[in-house]
């Protein structure tokens, strides 16, 4: 696993690689998954906080993004994403997550 720093103009992001099924940290900005086979990325209980937090497949294996419990991500309880494919993700309202 790796973090790196990446700097804007406007505000530094916390970019955590990983190559193995994993749960989100509270001081991620960005997951990027690289793992040949299959992995999950568990997300921390959506408040309403307005927290954001992307997720970005490079590895061959799909990605399934899963919320917390029973929580939702657009109106479903997981979402899965393909080699490239990528999704910001916003904590809008308690037990729910938006895509944006």
């Amino acid at each position: 696993m790796t973090t790196t720093r990446i700097t804007s103009r406007q505000r530094k992001t916390t970019v955590r690689v990983v190559t193995d099924t994993t749960t989100e940290l509270a001081s991620d900005g960005m997951i990027v998954c690289n793992k040949a086979t299959a992995m999950t990325v568990n997300l921390l209980a959506a408040t309403g906080s307005g927290r954001k937090i992307t997720v970005k497949s490079i590895g061959a294996g799909a990605v399934t993004v899963d919320g917390a419990d029973a929580e939702t991500i657009d109106g479903a309880t997981t979402q899965v994403l393909g080699q490239w494919d990528a999704a910001q993700l916003v904590d809008y309202e308690s037990g729910k997550w938006v895509i944006v």
